[in-house]
């Protein structure tokens, strides 16, 4: 059985050592507009919007029920050229800032 991120819980804490097993999935209140190799995000409840470029949108595009944060890495890792590590904090600072503005949740499975 999954679990949905506790808010409780530091997401900063946990979420590094967990991309094998954490999901990232959009709310339902998300609305994207994709335009070339750019996304806007908007979140149509609080009326937060994010920016992204392409490397983000790339991140966007494969977010799926299920594609773990250790698949989107390894995506990230075969379609540029950058170290491991880099596209590891890239990507996670990406995604908690993207869970702050309320535009996904995170799930952990077991």
């Amino acid at each position: 059985m999954s679990k949905v991120f506790e808010p409780e819980s530091r997401l900063e804490d946990w979420l590094p050592s967990s991309l094998h097993n954490t999901v990232v999935n959009p709310t339902p209140e998300t609305h994207v507009s994709i335009l070339d190799d750019k996304a806007i995000l908007l979140n149509l409840d609080t009326g937060a919007y994010h920016a992204l470029n392409s490397v983000g949108t790339v991140i966007w595009e494969n977010i799926a029920p299920d594609c773990t944060l250790a698949d989107i890495h390894a995506i990230l890792c075969d379609r540029y050229e950058v170290a491991e590590e880099t596209a590891r904090e890239d990507l996670l600072e990406l995604v908690i800032r993207l869970y702050h503005l309320g535009v996904v949740t995170l799930e952990r499975r077991p």
